[in-house]
């Protein structure tokens, strides 16, 4: 078996809300700029030179060998002869490597990474000797109890940690951009409903992102070989879904369309 080289993902998710939020905020500025736009536009560039440096310098950010485990970032290297024992850890939204040596006890967030959990697991095993164990994870655990086969458990947790993080830093510049955007451009028109029209495009919008998101993700393998039911109690407990209710369910629409007139109402009454 060939070294295992580990390479940081290009683009991250918490990154690219904060490209959108500010490019957002500063293109709402520009009719009358001022000096200190100066800084978000340099974090604006700062974040977007980040994107930039890791797609042209794709070095590995770890690498397993027969030597041990490098941490290329860090400039660490922990070798097989120091090191008693390994684990990974999960919770719903990151993927940590914990290393345990004679000396001392490191994490390594892979979270970032493009890798898996049974890439790491072939590497280590093969040249260490030995099997990284699992800890005791309670939420590694309740997620096995959901599984009727626990065989792929550490890629399913690792997928569904990736797409909750995607859902959440694109979905919180959506629900909150355009609403923003709205607000400001109300007070700019003298067209009467901008702000609920926003509020509309903002829901639609949403529920369009997540339809699209939740369609390339169920197209994963691992993903694929759940059942319906593993997938539903998978993603409550991820809060990616909430468990079924008839009632709540009815008076969640009944909201949504009281929330709906009231917004009209509101939009309607600021604009005069």
């Amino acid at each position: 078996m060939k070294k295992l080289e580990i390479k940081e993902s290009i683009i991250r998710e918490r990154e690219t809300m904060y490209i959108v939020v500010l490019t957002i905020f500063i293109s709402l500025q520009l009719k009358e700029p001022k000096s200190w736009l100066l800084i978000p536009g340099a974090i604006l560039l700062f974040l977007i030179s980040l994107i930039i440096i890791r797609f042209i310098d794709r070095k590995p950010r770890l690498i397993i060998d027969e030597t041990g485990i490098q941490d290329k970032r860090n400039q660490k290297v922990y070798s097989w002869e120091n090191t008693s024992d390994i684990e990974n850890n999960f919770n719903s939204s990151s993927f940590k490597l914990v290393i345990k040596s004679k000396f001392s006890l490191y994490n390594i967030d892979l979270t970032n990474l493009n890798t898996s959990p049974k890439e790491i697991n072939d590497a280590v095993e093969f040249f260490s000797g030995s099997k990284i164990r699992t800890g005791k994870n309670k939420f590694r655990k309740e997620v096995q109890r959901i599984l009727k086969n626990n065989e792929n458990t550490d890629e399913i947790m690792l997928l569904f940690s990736k797409y909750k993080r995607k859902i959440l830093w694109i979905g919180l510049p959506i629900l909150f951009g355009i609403p923003a955007l709205s607000i400001y451009q109300q007070v700019k028109l003298s067209f009467p409903f901008v702000f609920a029209v926003g509020y509309l495009i903002t829901g639609i919008t949403l529920y369009v992102f997540i339809q699209i998101a939740e369609k390339k993700f169920k197209q994963k393998k691992e993903i694929q070989n759940l059942t319906e039911e593993e997938y539903k109690n998978i993603s409550i407990k991820y809060e990616l879904k909430i468990p079924e209710n008839k009632r709540r369910k009815i008076l969640g629409y009944i909201f949504l369309v009281l929330l709906t007139i009231g917004i009209f109402v509101i939009s309607h009454l600021a604009s005069k």
